[in-house]
């Protein structure tokens, strides 16, 4: 009876480890929304519904990919009767593969992302990502222009070019494309601005996912000067495309 007991903890024991190390190997994305906790929110990702949303949802294990967000702001009487229902939100969102993303939503329904420096990723992706193409963005529920004006963009491009460090144009640059998806030209313009070649694939990693036109992204590469970092990017594309 004994050597049964033992056998069958083994056999549990055996179990427990090989669901332990599965969940490690595929850990999955989360994503955290953070909203003003004056009022109260639903909020829809795919087919699923979270009500009672006040000022932080934390969904686990989201898969990587584009996922349908609404955000729908509830508006009660003192007695605690609905008179109103606002979206405030309504768009597409895109996670990218065993990443911790934070969003707030903006002015204008503009949804903004960032990465948490707590992100269990082994590249640098920088301090916001954002996915959408052909007129359709994460960064504008509505939609709009194609790529950065162009007279807008050449201030900010000749403000960036003054900077003497790579350090600070990477910041001036991040902001720039955290807050105004760009054409996969005015990325590589940009990332030609960087002096080290590591500086310039960390800004075309960063950039990917709020271009206009993923299709050309390929383009960006063609101011690196080592194959190595034209790989390590075509690499990056391919693991967080953008559909």
């Amino acid at each position: 009876m004994k050597k049964i007991t033992q056998k069958i903890k083994t056999v549990a024991f055996i179990l427990s480890m090989v669901i332990a190390t599965s969940s490690f190997a595929h850990p999955g994305s989360s994503f955290s929304l953070i909203l003003p906790n004056h009022t109260e929110h639903v909020v829809f990702i795919n087919n699923n519904r979270y009500t009672n949303v006040y000022d932080r949802l934390n969904v686990q294990h989201l898969d990587a990919g584009r996922h349908q967000l609404k955000v729908v702001e509830i508006q009660t009487s003192h007695r605690g009767r609905i008179v109103s229902r606002r979206t405030v939100y309504a768009g597409q969102l895109f996670i990218p593969r065993n990443s911790s993303i934070v969003a707030t939503i903006g002015h204008h329904g503009r949804l903004i992302l960032r990465e948490d420096s707590r992100s269990h990723r082994n590249y640098n992706n920088g301090r916001s990502s954002r996915g959408g193409r052909k007129g359709f963005r994460n960064g504008d529920s509505k939609g709009g222009k194609y790529g950065m004006d162009a007279s807008d963009f050449n201030k900010h491009f000749q403000s960036i070019r003054e900077e003497k460090f790579d350090n600070t144009r990477m910041a001036k640059a991040k902001d720039l494309v955290s807050d105004n998806p760009l054409t996969s030209s005015q990325i590589k313009e940009l990332s030609n601005l960087f002096t080290f070649e590591a500086s310039k694939l960390e800004f075309a990693k960063f950039a990917y996912t709020n271009c206009d036109d993923p299709e050309n992204y390929p383009s960006v590469a063609e101011g690196f000067k080592y194959e190595s970092s034209k790989k390590e990017l075509e690499e990056y594309i391919a693991q967080n495309r953008v559909d």
